[in-house]
């Protein structure tokens, strides 16, 4: 990972203008006991590191972290820092969101060519027994990714928000000014 910090911190420098709001993402590679796992778990989770990798290219509008990233302290502060309630289960996600709407969309995401090397998960229980309790962990971890969906609700509710906001607002220019801001038909 010493390379990883120093990529991070050569671009947070090489960018001076959006060093602050950019969230610095790797991709992620299962390599250090895949010798010791059941393949139907090598395989999920290969298929997850090409799903982190889709969005890593240079023409990608969007590169959501899949497990690791990292991002300036002003960047976290700025956004309230992490949610540790139920609604940030899926953390990665949750905070790539949570700046995004904070920032109006103006996050700017970079991919650091430095792979992040992961375990798979895996059971110390031996024989057949253990073949089986290693593709059972696999299904519990995809069972907590699958909480990452509830980020769907939280993005309604801000951008929900964001709009009565907005909408108040133009009302209350509206009465201040006696003045429609629409157009009339």
């Amino acid at each position: 990972m010493p390379a990883y910090f120093q990529l991070v911190g050569q671009m947070h420098l090489d960018y001076p203008s959006t060093s602050g709001t950019t969230l610095y993402v790797p991709p992620i590679i299962f390599d250090r006991n895949i010798h010791r796992v059941p393949l139907g778990v090598r395989l999920a989770d290969m298929l997850w590191c090409g799903a982190g990798l889709s969005g890593l290219h240079c023409n990608s509008t969007t590169s959501i972290p899949t497990s690791v990233y990292s991002l300036p302290l002003t960047l976290a502060e700025r956004v309230g820092g992490w949610d540790v309630g139920p609604e940030s289960i899926g953390e990665d996600l949750h905070m790539w969101l949570k700046c995004s709407l904070a920032l109006s969309a103006n996050l700017t995401t970079r991919v650091v060519y430095s792979p992040a090397s992961q375990c798979n998960v895996d059971t110390d229980i031996k024989g057949l027994r253990g073949y089986f309790c290693g593709l059972h962990a696999r299904y519990v971890q995809a069972l907590r990714h699958t909480w990452g969906a509830l980020d769907v609700g939280y993005m309604i509710q801000e951008v929900g928000g964001r709009v009565r906001q907005l909408s108040t607002v133009q009302r209350g220019l509206e009465v201040r000014y006696r003045t429609p801001l629409r157009a009339e038909k």
